[in-house]
């Protein structure tokens, strides 16, 4: 597509609001300048209607990107994390090995229908239902008995 050059000359507030506009909608000033133009002449309804949605998909897609960053740095934060774990754990003792492993997988199940009940809900499974059975897997592990869920 053949672009011709145009400049414009605005107003410092006009300007400002046009940069400010275009962080906005993550694209190019000339991109945002263009496009309100496109709309100002559009004499086909349709083709304004076209336009507008280009817009609103630009939008979406640049927070859909957003989304897709953070959640890529919340999953590397947790592989880092079990990474570090298992790297500066020490190894058990083999007296305690088999019961560790056995309390494990006790704990590997009971976490997950934790997560399993918390999917069904709309609530986090970082809240209240959560915490106390994480502290009482702790006590458990001293000798303070098995919580019960």
């Amino acid at each position: 597509m053949a672009v011709d050059r145009i400049t414009t000359h605005l107003g410092v507030k006009l300007t400002a609001i046009v940069h400010r506009q275009a962080r906005l909608h993550k694209c190019t000033p000339s991109r945002l300048i263009a496009d309100a133009v496109a709309r100002r002449f559009a004499h086909d309804p349709e083709e304004r209607a076209a336009r507008e949605r280009d817009i609103q998909f630009l939008s979406v897609d640049a927070r859909l990107a957003r989304i897709i960053r953070e959640q890529t740095m919340i999953k590397e934060s947790v592989l880092l994390f079990v990474r570090a774990w298992l790297e500066h754990t020490p190894p058990l003792a083999e007296e305690v090995a088999e019961n560790a492993a056995a309390s494990a997988q006790s704990r590997f199940e009971r976490f997950c229908d934790y997560v399993m009940a918390a999917l069904d809900e709309p609530a986090s499974i970082g809240g209240a239902r959560f915490l106390p059975v994480v502290a009482g897997d702790a006590a458990g592990a001293a000798g303070e008995g098995a919580p019960t869920p």
